[in-house]
């Protein structure tokens, strides 16, 4: 396994690189899939799908760069689906009767070199608790497909 120097002090192991990329790359498949739920119930006709930006195992300005790229794009396409499901599909949690709330700001904030993955840990954590209430939400009137178109 290997280690990349961060701060001089502290390693961070190219695996959680891998893992944060495949993490990001899963929630990418699960917006899809309420995305093509919704084209099955002709809510929308098309959407623009994303895929991540290549990103290297290699702590660098780069690789800070293209990750903070990456989850706001993410945030972005959460973002306009959440749209799309409280607008054009007209869904709100049948418990409560609220719409989604977007992810503030669409993009992601600023977040620090030193505590870098701690960082974005937290912020994907958030994103994953989104994805999850536009779930319950888009399940609660459908059922969401298992597979990508």
């Amino acid at each position: 396994m290997s280690s990349i120097l961060l701060n001089q002090s502290r390693f961070i192991e190219a695996t959680m690189i891998e893992q944060l990329n495949q993490h990001l790359g899963n929630q990418i498949k699960t917006i899809s899939r309420i995305n093509d739920t919704l084209i099955d119930h002709f809510v929308i006709d098309k959407y623009q799908a994303i895929t991540l930006k290549a990103t290297t195992n290699t702590y660098s300005r780069s690789l800070y760069a293209t990750t903070v790229s990456n989850i706001s794009r993410v945030v972005d396409y959460l973002n306009v689906a959440i749209e799309t499901i409280n607008n054009r599909a007209n869904l709100v949690n049948q418990d409560t009767g609220e719409k989604l709330v977007a992810l503030s700001g669409k993009s992601v904030p600023r977040i620090g070199i030193k505590d870098f993955f701690n960082d974005i840990q937290a912020f994907v954590g958030r994103i994953d608790m989104c994805l999850n209430e536009c779930i319950t939400v888009v399940s609660q009137f459908y059922s969401i497909v298992e597979t990508t178109k």
